[in-house]
């Protein structure tokens, strides 16, 4: 088919041209268009179908496969489509419909696919890059928020998140024990995300638990940085610094949504106090400032006297409370000026008076013209006209005279209706003018009174008076006072300011008081408290008081009602401490009542710590133990031990290996290097060494086997130096005897040359071995060293015993008595060591063949060890058991767990447990004095986790002290022991 261009090009012409065109022509086109709309109509289907499967990328791609479906579209849908299918109706030709609503959601998909593109685009970088699984997640969940039919974002983002949560526990536990405020933000965000799988809770609570603790703690100790420097500006007295620091101290705090702890707002309570009152006289002195620039703005203005006086008496007080002084060339203006208006007022005055008498005049005038009007209706109207003016007038100056005139000269006008009624209102009106005029001046003669010295203010009266006046001679009544009462004004209100500030001051070192009663009941402290805060909603509902005064009493009853919920928060917390009280003495349920109050108030600065000490938990255990081990060794060392004794040593042995080696000074090293062993080895000295591992065993069954055949032994004098072990005793000149190559082998017969048998008898190894056997059995834990030292000692010196029997004899029982007896393993190291490769007995089978031993190099070997050998003396094996028996003899401190660390107000100190006191005999071995002390991580020290650090004193058996130095690595909830 040709393109669909030319198609269309050829369908557009049939309208360009006059010609006639044969319907032939139109069926040719028409065809060939209802084709192109069919084909684009089936891609367009196809298209959708990916659409609707949720694969909008795969529509696309589809789409834009050449040709493009939508240029396609474009082409076919072209302007003079509708008129084209008219001409066509009119042949008897039928187009296909037209898939506009297919090209629709195509059209959305190309929408979609233009949002998903960057992503897309950011997805696949990352998918090369093998980004971390929660950067390429946090992209496909963007994908599927814009795509959320697509089946195939869903599915990777389901395999994704589970692949992802097996790496997560990892991160979150690496983020909490590293503290890493950040990396911990990340994760919160992470799990924040829409998930398709389940998060483990117990997930979500560790790393939230232990986000809100480093959060907390973190701001805290911004709180501190900034405290620390605001007192820093207080010291230098840099209150545009301080103020700067304060607004980002207030910041900070809004910002955490945490309440601030006691210590933080205590310490910075100076500087912010000095802060307020700095704010409070920049206001003042901008106060003072506008008040002296509108008083000189307005002294460059006619101003009248009034406004003036107004002006300076705001300028007066606002000068009092910035203890400020009014400039004198000021004052000299403002004099003047007031002077220049009041006596611009008088002449207005007397200028009124001339205009009263004028009216006057005016009045008798009208009333003569009245008089000799031409009518009677003429004199009514004008004398009607005349009362109209003074009902309409503001005062009826002047109205009584007129109507006196109009009573005694023209009575017979008052008969008009009209006139009757206008006269009666303006009878009242001059009623009503005297009886207002005779309260002002009740007013005025009240309030000028009031203004003299030694009375009492009536600033009542002078506003009522002011409010009534209405003449101008009543306007100039109360000018001639306003002055004296102003200043009256001015003094009364500096009066009930001092009285509030007294009373101010009073209660706020009544609060401090309260607060720093140590002798206190919690119920005495609590109404006390309640009085303060009733007592200063009393003092701020206080009429009258100047705006400063009021804000400070104000700012002073927000305080106390702050540092009272403080308070009372710290004491709901104390409460809260009690649980952790109750359960010192308990390790796993003071761990629990740790975590649980962590987890409860995690915002509370000390749940961090508290997090932190169960994590630790192991090395303070472990001083619950001391006592026991303690006791044990007493056990051991008390006399020679027996079974039970030495079941005591075990434990103590097994006691420092699980508890205490981690802890860095629980002993000395000389305990651990010479006591430690014997405690270790103490159960193979008991009264029956066969009872438990056996370890002399060896050493028995190899004398009890040389013990069980006698024998004699004879050596051959020439260099070859043949050894033979007879079983009967050599008696010359008898020559063939028999004799042994192995002690379970049968005998042997042979002929013996006469030259063997000088010197006879040798030394016997059956009697050595019966004697070794008898001294073995009988050992006891007294002469346990001693039987051993001389056996071993015996053997050595014994002449006759040939090398090899002689050298594994000596190993066996080194071997042996060192495993038993730590002293004999230290001062027989060296001849075990020489000894070490000597074979046994299985290894060297016929070795007691003197023929075979003649050119055996062992034999040789074993001669000249034996040779060079240098033996301990005893009494070196008795100065050894010595410094062991010392170190045993060392009296062991006592550890009694008293209490935990806690701070409060940036001091530290420690909360008393609650169990019940030490009975009479546990107080008779409890010394009265001892040291505190807790067990804390150590730093850098590879061969210890923990050690023992003092934190304080003990006194009396019940006064504690702490001495914690600055740098003091403690943490709250730490347990403290006392040392006795």
């Amino acid at each position: 088919m040709r393109n669909y261009q030319a198609l269309i090009d050829d369908i557009r012409s049939t309208f360009a041209t006059d010609e006639s065109i044969s319907p032939d022509f139109y069926r040719s086109l028409a065809g060939e268009y209802a084709v192109a709309c069919n084909k684009m109509t089936q891609r367009l289907k196809s298209c959708v179908s990916y659409l609707h499967a949720g694969n909008a990328a795969e529509t696309v791609r589809l789409a834009e496969t050449e040709p493009n479906l939508f240029d396609i579209y474009n082409l076919l849908d072209f302007p003079e489509r509708e008129e084209w299918r008219q001409v066509l109706d009119a042949f008897g030709f039928q187009l296909p419909p037209f898939p506009s609503e297919l090209a629709r959601q195509l059209d959305d998909a190309y929408t979609q696919t233009a949002s998903l593109e960057p992503l897309l685009k950011k997805y696949r970088v990352f998918a090369i890059q093998r980004a971390p699984l929660g950067e390429r997640l946090m992209a496909l969940r963007s994908m599927t928020a814009i795509d959320p039919t697509n089946t195939g974002w869903l599915k990777d983002q389901e395999l994704f998140e589970q692949e992802r949560l097996k790496t997560l526990d990892t991160e979150v536990e690496e983020a909490v024990a590293s503290g890493n405020l950040n990396a911990m933000r990340a994760l919160q965000k992470e799990l924040s995300q829409q998930w398709s799988v389940p998060i483990p809770n117990d997930l979500k609570d560790k790393l939230s638990v232990a986000f809100r603790g480093m959060y907390f703690q973190s701001v805290t100790h911004r709180l501190k940085q900034l405290v620390e420097e605001l007192l820093q500006t207080y010291d230098d007295q840099n209150a545009d610094r301080g103020l700067s620091l304060l607004n980002e101290l207030q910041e900070t705090i809004r910002e955490s949504g945490m309440a601030v702890p006691i210590e933080i707002s205590d310490r910075a309570e100076p500087a912010v106090r000095w802060l307020d009152e700095e704010k409070k006289r920049r206001k003042i002195a901008a106060k003072y400032n506008a008040a002296l620039e509108e008083l000189k703005e307005e002294l460059q203005q006619e101003t009248s006297a009034d406004e003036l006086l107004r002006l300076h008496n705001a300028l007066t007080i606002a000068a009092q409370e910035a203890d400020a002084e009014i400039p004198a060339a000021l004052e000299e203006l403002y004099d003047d000026a007031w002077q220049n208006q009041k006596r611009k007022n008088k002449r207005r005055f007397h200028m009124r008076v001339a205009g009263v008498a004028v009216g006057v005049i005016a009045v008798l005038a009208l009333t003569v013209w009245i008089l000799h009007a031409q009518n009677e209706n003429h004199r009514q109207a004008v004398t009607l006209s005349a009362i109209n003016q003074f009902l309409n007038a503001a005062t009826p100056d002047g109205a009584e005279q007129f109507l006196q005139e109009l009573e005694t000269k023209n009575k017979k006008l008052l008969q008009s209706p009209l006139i009757a009624e206008s006269y009666g209102k303006l009878r009242e009106k001059i009623d009503a003018d005297k009886k207002r005029h005779e309260q002002f001046l009740e007013r005025f003669e009240a309030a000028k009174k009031s203004t003299a010295e030694g009375t009492t203010l009536d600033a009542t009266a002078f506003e009522q008076a002011e409010k009534s006046a209405k003449r101008n001679d009543e306007e100039e009544l109360l000018a001639s006072i306003r002055p004296r009462f102003e200043k009256r004004l001015v003094d009364e209100q500096q009066k009930k300011d001092a009285e509030f500030e007294t009373k101010l001051t009073e209660l706020s070192r009544r609060t401090a008081t309260v607060l720093n009663d140590p002798n206190l009941s919690l119920r005495d402290w609590q109404n006390d408290l309640q009085k303060i805060a009733d007592d200063f909603e009393r003092l701020i509902r206080t009429p009258e008081i100047t705006g400063s005064y009021m804000q400070r009493a104000k700012k002073a009853a927000a305080d106390f009602s702050q540092t009272r919920k403080n308070l009372e928060a710290e004491q709901k917390r104390r409460d809260e401490f009690q649980i952790l009280t109750a359960k010192i003495g308990d390790a796993q349920e003071f761990v629990q009542a740790l975590k649980a109050y962590a987890e409860k108030s995690p915002r509370q600065p000390e749940s961090a710590d508290f997090l932190a000490v169960t994590q630790t938990a192991d090395g303070w255990k472990a001083l619950l133990h001391a006592n026991e081990f303690r006791q044990l060794l007493a056990n051991v060392r008390s006399h020679a031990p027996q079974e039970k004794d030495a079941a005591d040593a075990a434990k103590a042995a097994a006691l420092y290996d699980t508890q205490f080696a981690k802890i860095r000074g629980f002993v000395s090293p000389d305990f651990k290097e010479y006591a430690m062993p014997y405690l270790q080895t103490a159960k193979y000295r008991t009264a029956d060494p066969l009872a438990d591992e056996k370890p002399l065993e060896t050493v028995l069954k190899t004398f009890r086997e040389l013990a069980q055949r006698e024998v004699w032994t004879i050596v051959n004098e020439s260099p070859t130096g043949a050894w033979y072990y007879l079983t009967e005793e050599p008696k010359p000149p008898r020559t063939f005897y028999p004799y042994i190559t192995d002690i379970k082998a049968a005998p042997k017969t042979k002929r013996f040359d006469p030259s063997y048998f000088k010197n006879l008898p040798k030394v016997n190894p059956y009697k050595f071995s019966q004697e070794s056997t008898r001294l073995l059995e009988k050992i006891t834990p007294e002469n346990w060293s001693d039987t051993c030292y001389r056996i071993v000692q015996t053997l050595n010196q014994a002449d006759g015993i040939d090398p090899i029997l002689k050298a594994v004899l000596l190993k066996r029982m080194i071997e042996t008595f060192a495993k038993c007896d730590p002293v004999f393993a230290d001062r027989f190291k060296k001849i075990a060591d020489d000894l070490k490769d000597v074979p046994d007995f299985d290894g060297m089978p016929n070795w007691m063949d003197g023929e075979k031993i003649i050119s055996d190099p062992l034999h040789r070997k074993c001669g000249n060890l034996l040779t060079r050998m240098s033996f301990p003396t005893s009494e070196e094996i008795q100065a050894a058991h010595r410094r062991v028996n010392e170190q045993l003899d060392v009296s062991f401190p006592q550890y009694r767990w008293i209490g935990y660390l806690l701070k409060k107000n940036d001091r530290w100190e420690m909360v008393a447990g609650t169990a019940e006191p030490a009975s009479d005999a546990e107080q008779s071995n409890m010394p009265a004095a001892g040291t505190l002390c807790v067990v804390h991580p150590t730093q850098n020290d590879a061969a210890f986790q923990y050690e023992i650090l003092p934190c304080g004193k003990w006194d009396a058996g019940k006064n504690a002290t702490l001495d914690l130095p600055k740098q003091f690595p403690a943490k709250q909830g730490e347990p403290v022991f006392v040392k006795f």
